[in-house]
């Protein structure tokens, strides 16, 4: 039997906002739809976006006579595979904003929106994008999004909103409305690569340059390893911030070395200058390494094997000190100049000369 009043998904909707809205719709608390749907399982004490949502969007759909698939895609599992190889359910995950729940409440800006889209909405919603750490402005308004309440700074938290003030965009601390606040225009570069990325998660490639296309999902680890190298507390990389961005007395404030648990204004400076080394690409982020004096082995570390072939093959080439090992043929014909040279010399000697140890005579 299905419910009398069924919300749609909304285009890119995130599932936490979708049940919030249904409870909203039905003058219920979150925590007692929940109960309804899925008694065994609690939703509210943990990232449900994360979560395995299998067993409850079999009851959903069941309820609401909406597909399946689409209630999975508003889940932040749907990104396996475009976004990072596997989303996972705690912890970190590669560029999702963590919440840091404890007893329903939440310690982390995980959680981002745009006041101009809740506002213009005719039904307001949070997206998924929001939810990721490279994801800082608006690709409808242009703007800078925003992380938390600007009169208290609290942050979102879907589910004491409705709870409490039985709105999703009302703060169930002030009870001020995230539609109300403003921001700031963004930068059209930023917002052309918000785009790109954007429509990447969508297709699971991304234009590299001219006509080379490349796996969101390698590309996306190409990303996450170059912000690592940009915020590593490693004084010759430490230094490459105050220098892409000209400013001297620039430092970041974050303890953590995770790009997903900085806050938007720090994460603004780091993708900004990631913006940067993209530039001109391959081309701008060699000359800033080796100006640098950032080698292979910085920029790879352990992570070679994970990398895409076509990142690694570049800083192989451009940013790789090793070592030649000549062929026989080349060692037949020095060892032979040698022994011409230096008819009495011995073989050791030669080996020595050639500073190798091969020798096929």
């Amino acid at each position: 039997m299905y419910w009398p009043i069924r919300p749609h998904i909304l285009p890119d909707e995130l599932f936490s906002s979708w049940i919030c809205r249904i409870a909203s719709t039905y003058e219920l608390k979150p925590h007692t739809l929940r109960k309804l749907i899925s008694p065994d399982k609690p939703i509210w004490t943990r990232d449900t976006d994360r979560q395995d949502i299998d067993s409850i969007s079999t009851k959903l759909s069941a309820l609401t006579a909406i597909d399946k698939k689409l209630i999975l895609n508003t889940s932040l599992k749907s990104y396996t595979g475009s976004l990072s190889e596997k989303v996972n359910s705690d912890g970190v995950s590669p560029w999702l904003l963590p919440l840091g729940i404890y007893h329903r409440n939440r310690k982390h800006c995980g959680l981002q929106f745009c006041p101009f889209c809740l506002a213009n909405d005719k039904v307001p919603y949070f997206r998924k994008q929001w939810r990721l750490a490279f994801i800082i402005v608006c690709p409808k308004h242009r703007t800078n999004l925003l992380e938390k309440c600007m009169s208290c700074g609290e942050p979102v938290n879907l589910f004491q909103n409705t709870t409490h003030c039985n709105n999703l965009i009302s703060c169930f601390k002030c009870h001020s409305f995230y539609s109300d606040f403003t921001s700031n225009i963004s930068s059209k570069e930023l917002c052309c690569y918000s785009d790109l990325w954007t429509k990447g998660l969508d297709n699971s490639w991304i234009n590299l340059r001219g006509n080379q296309y490349v796996y969101s999902i390698g590309y996306f680890k190409v990303l996450r390893r170059l912000v690592h190298i940009l915020i590593s507390r490693r004084e010759r990389c430490s230094n490459l911030l105050p220098k892409l961005l000209g400013k001297d007395s620039l430092k970041l404030t974050e303890k953590h070395r995770i790009i997903e648990f900085y806050s938007l204004s720090s994460r603004v400076i780091v993708i900004y200058a990631l913006l940067l080394l993209l530039q001109n690409w391959p081309h701008h982020l060699i000359e800033i390494f080796k100006e640098n004096r950032i080698w292979h082995s910085w920029v790879l570390g352990d992570h070679a094997k994970d990398l895409p072939y076509w990142f690694t093959s570049i800083i192989g080439e451009n940013l790789g000190y090793f070592n030649y090992t000549p062929n026989n043929e080349e060692l037949y014909f020095a060892q032979k100049y040698c022994n011409i040279k230096h008819p009495r010399a011995k073989q050791t000697f030669t080996k020595r000369y050639l500073a190798h140890s091969k020798s096929p005579i």
